[in-house]
């Protein structure tokens, strides 16, 4: 589905079509550093079945992706919002900032803020969940700031590192 631009004092928030997959793109998909705690870490990814992920979203009744946006026109990741239960007003989302050069400088927290507060406004949502490993520690703490609480633990379907179980943390805002 598509929603206007969402503009922040640090990032911008547009609509991200096929057409602007790139190269770079697909290599922070493909990085077991960047990727380390998506999902798409299980898969390679190409610019032809990223596009077409993408095309999907785009053309889905409930989901939601975003291009993030810096300094005009620098994409530094992604952030993606549903499904959305348009009944309950529930979503979840989920967030790849790519470029590491924008890693820890509180631009998670600014987009989970963005976004809340635009589906928020827009009447779409009323309560939004996002799950993180139990080790992904940056990632809870951005949802925390933005007054997410921890609900429960999961047990994940993955191994980290070592081979041990992964935990995954289920937080929740109602907005």
């Amino acid at each position: 589905m598509l929603f206007p631009a969402i503009h922040g004092p640090t990032v911008m928030l547009r609509n991200f079509s096929p057409e602007e997959v790139t190269t770079d793109y697909v290599n922070w998909l493909n990085d077991p550093v960047i990727n380390k705690y998506l999902e798409v870490r299980h898969a390679k990814v190409t610019l032809e079945t990223q596009k077409a992920f993408i095309d999907q979203i785009n053309k889905s009744t409930d989901t939601y992706i975003f291009g993030m946006f810096v300094d005009g026109n620098r994409m530094v990741g992604t952030t993606k919002l549903g499904p959305v239960d348009s009944n309950l007003r529930t979503g979840d989302i989920g967030i790849l900032i790519g470029d590491s050069n924008y890693w820890h400088k509180g631009l998670a927290t600014e987009v989970i803020q963005l976004l809340c507060d635009a589906f928020k406004s827009a009447h779409l949502l009323q309560k939004v969940t996002a799950g993180a490993a139990e080790s992904n520690i940056g990632s809870i703490k951005a949802f925390e700031k933005n007054g997410f609480s921890r609900e429960e633990m999961q047990l994940g379907p993955g191994i980290d590192d070592c081979g041990n179980p992964v935990s995954n943390v289920i937080l929740t805002k109602i907005l």
